[in-house]
């Protein structure tokens, strides 16, 4: 029997031109915080891992997309301001009810060549979808799904829960991670956890490599407690590097 369009496998598009990482040793935070957004804006799927071992993998869909210039200044009260980049994430047979949505702000770090991934929640579902490859909107559209939204909407998360991107020069990678010493702690079936989140996003082989895990850790002893097995590896199968463009303009 054929399956459902959407539990189909993802089938890649044309990968574009691969983004060129910027130079020296230690790049300037503008252009580390552009090059980010640069491999991470587009659609993921982690489909061939996923058909390799059904039990171990469920098929993740991953949405990332640049937050147009220009939206924060027509509508100050509720877009939020500074290089933002709004996401969501679902299991591809239920890609009208994800399980995590809402917005980074991508801040220079504190170290030299680390970004800052200022997480802000968003409690509702009113924007939802935005991000998905169909959802490509001009200000002028974006700002009126705001406007729907009540002022406050986007919440600024724990500070020990944003994860820090750290430019590797030498691999040219971002290695990004929450501090288990920091305790960005949550809560799951009623008992809290630390959070430990770990990715990996650069070019290798030809082609950006973008890995994720995030893994419950009980206090007491330092044991993971819940997670997968091992980091979910994605393919991009859709690219936003024109968005990202003309977003970068508006640092």
């Amino acid at each position: 029997a054929r399956l459902p369009a959407s539990a189909t496998a993802a089938t890649p598009t044309p990968t574009p031109a691969l983004p060129a990482a910027p130079a020296g040793a230690v790049p300037s935070g503008s252009e580390l915080v552009k090059h980010y957004a640069e491999l991470l804006c587009g659609s993921w799927s982690n489909a061939a891992q996923s058909a390799e071992n059904p039990p171990f993998w469920s098929h993740v869909r991953v949405h990332v997309r640049p937050l147009p210039h220009g939206a924060h200044a027509a509508n100050p009260g509720v877009v939020p301001e500074g290089p933002v980049l709004l996401y969501e994430s679902y299991y591809d047979f239920l890609p009208n009810e994800p399980y995590r949505w809402g917005a980074y702000r991508l801040v220079e770090g504190e170290a030299a060549g680390s970004i800052r991934l200022e997480k802000l929640a968003m409690p509702d579902k009113a924007l939802v979808g935005l991000a998905r490859p169909s959802a490509k909107a001009s200000v002028a559209d974006v700002v009126a799904r705001f406007g729907a939204v009540p002022e406050g909407t986007f919440i600024a998360g724990d500070p020990c829960c944003h994860p820090i991107a750290a430019w590797d020069a030498e691999k040219k990678v971002f290695n990004c991670a929450t501090a288990r010493d920091r305790g960005c702690r949550v809560m799951k079936q009623e008992k809290q956890y630390v959070l430990e989140h770990r990715s990996i996003l650069g070019v290798e082989g030809g082609r950006v490599r973008f890995e994720s895990i995030d893994l419950g850790i009980e206090e007491a002893t330092g044991e993971k407690a819940w997670g997968a097995p091992g980091p979910f590896e994605y393919e991009k199968v859709a690219d936003y590097a024109e968005e990202v463009e003309e977003w970068a303009k508006g640092m």
